[in-house]
């Protein structure tokens, strides 16, 4: 019972994309900011215009395929039999957290 309860307590404090100040509410732990050691761009992808961050276009067994913002430098961007994905651990968070 606790464990429902706990998942319902945390769905009703995450922030809502309808919310005006959703990209401000959200919260990348520093754990993962930290695990993000290769980022070349400063963490733009956490400004309140997102400046560089790659479309998730499909998400499959936590590989996140995306459409890249036309960095071809950043250095967790892989290209696969012309499939780009990204395994930035900052990006793979805002996906599977917010859908962002």
């Amino acid at each position: 019972m606790e464990k429902v309860l706990e998942s319902i307590k945390t769905e009703n404090t995450m922030p809502k994309k309808e919310d005006p100040e959703f990209y401000r509410k959200v919260i990348i732990s520093e754990k993962v900011k930290q695990a993000a050691t290769k980022c070349n761009k400063n963490f733009s992808c956490l400004s309140e215009n997102r400046e560089g961050l790659c479309e998730v276009f499909s998400c499959f067994e936590c590989v996140h395929f995306v459409l890249c913002s036309g960095d071809e430098n950043c250095a967790y961007r892989h290209q696969i039999k012309g499939r780009v994905f990204c395994d930035c651990p900052v990006r793979i968070e805002l996906y599977d957290k917010y859908k962002i």
